[in-house]
């Protein structure tokens, strides 16, 4: 199933139109509508770049979405025009006539195989918990030659979100590698992670990608270097929660490494 554009228009749910929902941001309903549609919490995780406990929380109205880069992860993953949410100009909701050059971003068969790419990836990580990561090297590396092929072929949104689907599978071959036979191959992959993550100007992911260096530094015993790299990304404001608290981690983590207890007390706090 896929999303209908349509419905932020003319669907409504709990005695209330969508459209009112979205205008309050109140993406709590929202969820809870995809999932009377259908959509199951891995979709919709997979969709918004979020985790299936985070999608969860949301849905049952515990956390309240007031990020812009979360609303923005809505918005794309979701097909919902940008201006519905309040990040947005009007220019974003613009519909077609259905004639020939329709651009349409939630009809664009762009935008259905950049979800394809996220349901596959989110696949293949559940895979990794199952059965490990043998065999997974090939798969992947064919799958992102042909997302940056892609990428090359396409601009505007579409090609900035590919942008950031080539990040995260570049990062995801990373983790592959440095658990496989070729881990030094881990080092170039994050650091092409980062660089197109910060093409696409997604400042989130590329403090992610930063925190993954600073992993990698970790486990090759440069403390210095682990410290400056997770403070390097901490710059990147604002921050999901979760990537700010993962970025203090490495920093304690490299200050304990430097045995500099003080400082790393403080990252602790």
């Amino acid at each position: 199933m896929d999303i209908d554009p349509g419905w932020w228009d003319t669907a409504s749910f709990e005695g209330r139109p969508v459209a009112a929902s979205l205008e309050d941001r109140d993406v709590s309903a929202v969820l809870r509508f995809l999932r009377s549609r259908g959509f199951s919490r891995a979709r919709l995780a997979a969709l918004t770049g979020l985790s299936e406990t985070r999608v969860r929380q949301i849905a049952q109205g515990r956390q309240r979405v007031t990020s812009y880069e979360v609303l923005e992860r809505f918005a794309t993953g979701l097909r919902i025009p940008r201006w519905y949410l309040g990040i947005g100009s009007r220019q974003d909701a613009e519909r077609p006539t259905g004639g020939a050059g329709s651009t349409d971003r939630g009809l664009h068969p762009d935008a259905l195989v950049q979800d394809s790419w996220d349901d596959l990836l989110g696949v293949l990580a559940n895979r990794i918990d199952t059965c490990g990561r043998a065999g997974l090297r090939r798969p992947v590396e064919g799958q992102l030659r042909l997302i940056s092929t892609a990428r090359r072929s396409t601009a505007g949104d579409h090609r900035r979100r590919l942008l950031v689907t080539e990040a995260r599978w570049t990062e995801f071959l990373s983790w592959v590698a440095a658990n496989g036979r070729t881990p030094a191959r881990a080092h170039p992959l994050l650091t092409r992670a980062h660089k197109l993550a910060v093409e696409a100007e997604a400042q989130p992911l590329a403090a992610y990608m930063l925190m993954r260096q600073s992993q990698q530094a970790l486990d090759d015993g440069d403390a210095t270097r682990a410290v400056g790299l997770a403070r390097q990304a901490r710059q990147l404001c604002p921050l999901p929660s979760r990537t700010l608290a993962l970025c203090l981690v490495r920093e304690a983590e490299g200050h304990a490494l430097a045995d500099e207890a003080d400082a790393c007390r403080d990252s602790i706090g």
